[in-house]
């Protein structure tokens, strides 16, 4: 009777492994989401739940993105390229 409907903006990081494009950006800048998240003043909760939903970072807001890459003092697509290029590289699981 009722039709599946896809949630648009809910992608899920299918067939990778237990690490996070926001875990990996952390590693290479060594800090942990906690001080990625004083550092940019995005909610430490908005991080966690993508991690725990393992959202695509596709699904990343924008504004979240651009104060992750003032943080990091990246150029917005620099940091855009790293999140992509640590989501495509991630073994499968």
């Amino acid at each position: 009777m009722f039709g599946y409907v896809k949630n648009i903006g809910t992608e899920k990081r299918k067939g990778r492994n237990n690490m996070h494009p926001i875990d990996s950006l952390c590693k290479e800048y060594e800090m942990t989401r906690y001080a990625l998240s004083k550092k940019s003043g995005v909610r430490e909760s908005v991080f966690s739940n993508l991690v725990q939903k393992n959202s695509s970072i596709q699904n990343m807001r924008l504004g979240t993105i651009l104060k992750i890459s003032d943080a990091l003092d990246l150029p917005i697509g620099v940091l855009i390229e790293k999140l992509l290029q640590y989501e495509k590289t991630a073994p499968s699981n």
